[in-house]
Parts: C-alpha cells; sequence; structure tokens
C-alpha cells in the first residue's frame, strides 16, 4: 500500500486555483478584450502597445487588466475576480510582451511584500 501524496495546496487553493484559471480562459472571448486589441491594431499584423509605442505582432502582445484581476494583498472574493477580470474596455490596456513583464515583476514584488506582512492593504490601496 502505497503513501497518499501530501498536495502543497489545500483543496480550497486548489479550487480557488481551479476556478480562476477557468474565468481566465472565458475573458478570451469576453467582447471589451476584443474591441482594446482592435483598437491597438496599427494596420494588418502590427499592434501598438499602450505603454512604449512600440508596433509588435499580434502573438508579442497582451490584453492587460490596469487594476490587477487577483489584488495585490491578495485573494478577497469570486466576486471582485469577476467583477475585475469582466470589466469594461477602459480597464485594458494592450501591451507588449516586455512592457507586461515589466508590469507584473513590479506587481510581483509588491505581493511579496505584502507576504511577508511588511505593509497592510490600507498602506498602498
Amino acid at each position: 500500500m502505497t503513501k497518499k501524496r501530501k498536495s502543497r495546496l489545500s483543496k480550497e487553493a486548489q479550487l480557488r486555483s481551479f476556478v480562476i484559471k477557468t474565468l481566465r480562459r472565458a475573458s478570451l472571448f469576453w467582447g471589451p478584450r476584443n474591441e482594446c486589441l482592435r483598437k491597438a491594431r496599427v494596420e494588418r499584423g502590427l499592434y501598438m502597445c499602450a505603454s512604449c509605442k512600440a508596433c509588435v505582432s499580434k502573438k508579442e502582445l497582451r490584453v492587460d487588466h490596469k487594476i490587477t484581476v487577483i489584488p495585490l494583498s491578495g485573494f478577497d472574493s469570486f466576486d471582485g475576480i469577476i467583477r475585475r477580470l469582466f470589466c469594461e474596455e477602459e480597464g485594458l490596456q494592450a501591451l507588449c510582451v516586455r512592457c507586461h513583464d515589466i508590469k507584473t515583476e513590479q506587481e510581483d514584488k509588491v505581493r511579496g511584500v505584502y507576504r511577508e506582512g511588511y505593509i497592510s492593504t490600507e498602506d498602498v490601496e
């Protein structure tokens, strides 16, 4: 008889992760997201990054939420995540992979600070 491997994530965390990934996949078909892409289009096959104004292929473009889907302080509620994920076009921006990676890295650093407990949610938001 083999021992069951303990999961690194609790059942609740696994469920939360699964639901969020499923919602993100569904958001690919959200109308305002596609409108954001359409407005970023410069010409066939080229799109302009909202941050650095570089023209890149669609493969090198990401639709980014101006307000993070998962708050920097961590999970709050599914209602909040759904509201931020399925936002209107004004809450979205088209970024090249480079600019998106920079923005994501900065957000991850802030998340790390929250996890370390150095600042509270009132300090940032």
